[in-house]
């Protein structure tokens, strides 16, 4: 593929200056009288913007001065929005803003809603240039509406484009995805190679950041297609750049080295040196892969000499790690140690997790091999910290990348249906251009081809049914691999916690047992009957713990087999929860903890006697357990919006806050002893919430650590 140079030949600026004098000098000298003239000067003009800046920038300046006491908004508008788009394209930023701000006052002040489509439009991108994704948002969206009620198509279509763009900068693909496939058939409708090149570099990004190599290369292979086909601007050094890449990512160094390579051919560092030096940090980075690190060190250093080290964080920050990674190749550990030092405190600096991790890493390597164990196990630690949190995000990536397969499949079945009719449209065309040709002397053919259209028009309506079908089934297929995959963690998560009980919780009483036997049994040891007393208590404790939670343990097997069913009645709250307090009165009297049951009598609920009687059981246990000698332990009610609240309050040792959220979670690893060393089965908090969900209710907690908890339930007060 032949690609553009950026060097403009003398022969192609001749034509160019002869038009500005035609453009400026009849302006100059008739004040503009005719501004439909001027109107179509602008129109000729536009061509120039994005290749030649510098040139219709003047012939601008001469318009505006002209255009003084000249009433002609229409005009006005168009000049701003000129003088708007070459700055932008310039990237000068401020300037852009000024004149798309002084647009939008004038197509307010005249109504102009298409002019105001374009002007708010232009103030979000020049924002979503710089980054400002949150400034950029309101006026994309804005403008989007009311391109959508003025029924503007062309800047609808834009927009998507542009809107596309915002949701990839927040990570949202499949959003960018859709709209991007939404705007693709107008401008190949269109005919427009600038919009199409733009539409499949954003395609090609959002691929390779999901990490689809085939369609990433193919969308990056379909933009160069179309620079090659447009003259408004040369965006093969950036698309090379991504192809370069992309193979860098799959590990094929030599082609990454190649792409990077033409792209720098095509590249200035006066003019574009973000793109230019970045470029020059992937050859860097190649030549990294293949150990030729005295040539990484050379361009590390030839990027740290130029003026856009110190401005670019991103730039400044990489170039210094990687003169740490370059320098411990080389084995000179000192250096390698100042600048990954250097790197890591910028990179905590600029928040850039990968980078932070990367010079953790290096910081190990370098500190193992000076033989400074204590730092390189402490670096190894921070490093491993970071990299649970980036494999959190990726994992994230994953189903993000998951979502945007299953789009792909809808968006290719909307796109094999729209090339479907669009084919059978252009035939129908052809044919009814045959038809007005030979009208006057064919009426037989007029009765064929009229036929044919009733026949195309029925394929068409059964396409649509069989595009209703597919996305019908692609709906269900989704919502079923949801569903399917939330039942998937969850058992994952059961499995884990009964898992965890079988091997460690009901393992350890059941050692005790047979401990405590082997002792009993055995003639080696000599007891008295104190110690045999002892034994034989410690054998109950044991024996009664493996009892409670096989207990646990089967009653919540029950519940997540569906097995337990809510059978509710009618009945006083106090009478059952008083049969709570007479059966832990012992277990309270020997703690001398104070248990009070303060509850209305006339207070009744409508739910399950016996969950009801499990539920409030184990709060009372729970608080009886983590409650020191001398405390209280209170069970109050109350009655709000047919709702009836059961609260179990204590004055025990609290719990921490960052445990209150995954308390009542099958997962949840927070098991600690009571205040008499009571030991628990880590599944009483979890029936309990099972309880009150069977019941129709909810349960919460409020716990504050050495001043007590409050457990609440709720409950129907009816049927």
């Amino acid at each position: 593929m032949m690609l553009k140079s950026r060097n403009m030949s003398f022969y192609k600026i001749v034509p160019f200056i002869i038009l500005s004098f035609l453009f400026v000098k009849p302006i100059a000298s008739t004040a503009i009288e005719d501004t439909s003239g001027c109107r179509q000067k602008l129109i000729d003009l536009r061509p120039y913007f994005y290749t030649k800046p510098d040139s219709v920038l003047p012939i601008l300046d001469s318009l505006m001065r002209n255009l003084k006491g000249i009433d002609d908004g229409t005009l006005k508008e168009m000049l701003y929005r000129a003088y708007g788009n070459i700055y932008l394209g310039m990237q000068k930023a401020e300037k852009a803003t000024q004149f798309y701000r002084h647009g939008i006052s004038m197509a307010k002040h005249l109504k102009d809603f298409p002019f105001l489509v374009k002007f708010t439009s232009g103030l979000g991108i020049v924002y979503l240039n710089q980054g400002n994704y949150d400034s950029a948002a309101p006026y994309l969206n804005s403008a989007y509406r009311l391109a959508q009620r003025i029924n503007d198509t062309p800047s609808m279509s834009q927009l998507m484009t542009d809107l596309a763009h915002l949701q990839s900068a927040y990570g949202r693909y499949d959003s960018a995805v859709t709209l991007l496939y939404l705007a693709e058939p107008y401008f190949l409708h269109t005919n427009n190679n600038f919009q199409l090149l733009l539409l499949y570099n954003k395609l090609g990004v959002i691929f390779q950041n999901t990490k689809n190599f085939k369609n990433a290369m193919h969308c990056y292979q379909m933009a160069l297609h179309y620079d090659s086909l447009t003259n408004k601007l040369n965006f093969a050094p950036q698309l090379l750049s991504n192809i370069g890449q992309l193979y860098f990512s799959e590990g094929k160094y030599d082609t990454a080295l190649y792409n990077f390579l033409k792209a720098k051919e095509l590249l200035s560092a006066s003019t574009d040196p973000r793109s230019y030096y970045g470029n020059m940090m992937n050859i860097a980075n190649n030549y990294y892969q293949q150990k030729a690190f005295k040539k990484a060190l050379a361009i590390y250093k030839k990027v740290s000499h130029a003026a856009i080290f110190n401005k670019d964080k991103t730039i400044n920050t990489a170039v210094t790690i990687n003169f740490g990674n370059v320098y411990f190749a080389l084995k000179r550990y000192d250096s390698a140690h100042m600048w990954t030092k250097r790197g890591l405190q910028l990179a905590q600096k600029n928040s850039m997790k990968v980078f932070e991790r990367n010079a953790l890493e290096t910081l190990f390597l370098i500190d193992s091999a000076q033989g400074n164990w204590v730092s390189s196990i402490e670096d190894l630690k921070s490093a491993h910290r970071l990299s649970d949190s980036l494999v959190n995000e990726r994992t994230l990536n994953n189903i993000e990348n998951i979502r945007l397969t299953n789009k792909l499949e809808k968006e290719k079945v909307k796109n094999d249906f729209l090339k479907k009719e669009n084919k059978l449209r252009k035939e129908s065309l052809q044919k009814q251009r045959i038809f007005i040709f030979v009208l006057a002397g064919f009426i037989l053919f007029f009765i064929i081809l009229l036929s044919l259209l009733i026949k195309n028009r029925h394929k068409i309506k059964k396409l649509n049914g069989e595009l209703k079908e597919k996305n019908a089934v692609i709906t269900r297929k989704n919502r079923e691999l949801l569903e399917y995959s939330e039942q998937l963690e969850q058992q994952n998560r059961m499995k884990n916690k009964f898992f965890s009980i079988i091997s460690h919780d009901l393992r350890s009483p059941f050692n005790s047992l047979l401990g405590i036997i082997e002792v009993l049994e055995s003639p080696e040891y000599e007891l008295s009957d104190e110690e045999r007393k002892e034994l034989i208590s410690s054998l109950g404790t044991s024996a009664r713990l493996a009892y409670n939670l096989v207990q646990n343990l089967l009653e919540w097997s029950r519940l997540q087999q569906g097995k337990i069913e809510n059978t509710p009645f009618a009945f006083h709250v106090k009478s059952l929860s008083v049969q709570t307090c007479e059966l832990y009165a012992l277990n309270a009297a020997q703690k001398e903890i104070t248990l009070a049951c303060a509850m209305d009598e006339e207070i009744m609920a409508y739910a399950d006697e016996r969950l009801f009687a499990n539920l409030l059981n184990n709060l009372v246990n729970n608080a009886l357990k983590f409650t020191n000698k001398k405390g209280s332990v209170k069970i109050t009610s109350s009655v709000k919006n047919d709702v009836v609240e059961v609260c179990v309050s204590d004055t025990g040792i609290g719990i921490p806050k960052d445990k209150l959220e995954t308390l009542f979670d099958v997962d949840n690893e927070y098991l600690k002893p009571g205040t008499s060393k009571e030991r628990g089965t880590g599944l009483g908090l979890t029936l309990c919430k099972e309880y009150a969900v069977l019941m129709g209710g909810t349960i919460s907690v409020e716990s504050t650590e050495g001043e007590g908890s409050r457990f609440c339930f709720t409950l129907p007060a009816k049927a």
